[in-house]
């Protein structure tokens, strides 16, 4: 009951939260299914760094890829050349980097595998041209 000496220190909102609380009913779980017979449970919440090269505990194995040779070559140097650089800086530029090489590389394949097929296709010659006249015309 709501009087002069309780208005200000009334919770105006329990009432509601409280209705609405006793009129929640849980649904029923439905299981999500990624394809027939797979359900998702098994999928979402799966910790794979133990299988995975580029995880920590793969480096603390001494199992690791080249990217974390990469990183600390790129550290060691970055904190040689930036002396005010912070190590956000430093993964920013090593992505930055990275992710450049990586779109420069696909490209060069990219490049690589098209003239292939146009070779295969058309012959050394005719392909050689049409690649020249590409990379001039992109000139």
């Amino acid at each position: 009951m709501i009087t002069n000496a309780n208005v200000m220190t009334t919770d105006y909102a329990k009432e509601a939260r409280q209705s609405m609380l006793k009129s929640y009913r849980p649904k029923a779980h439905q299981s999500v299914m990624i394809a027939p017979g797979m359900p998702a449970a098994g999928v979402w919440n799966e910790d794979v760094s133990g299988s995975d090269l580029r995880s920590v505990k793969a480096y603390l194995r001494g199992a690791y890829s080249f990217r974390t040779i990469w990183w600390n070559v790129f550290s060691a140097v970055h904190q040689r050349v930036s002396k005010s650089g912070s190590l956000e800086s430093a993964m920013y530029d090593f992505h930055r980097l990275h992710h450049a090489l990586t779109f420069f590389k696909l490209r060069k394949q990219n490049e690589f595998y098209s003239l292939h097929n146009e070779i295969k296709g058309d012959g050394a010659t005719k392909a050689g041209a049409a690649y020249v006249f590409e990379t001039f015309k992109r000139m």
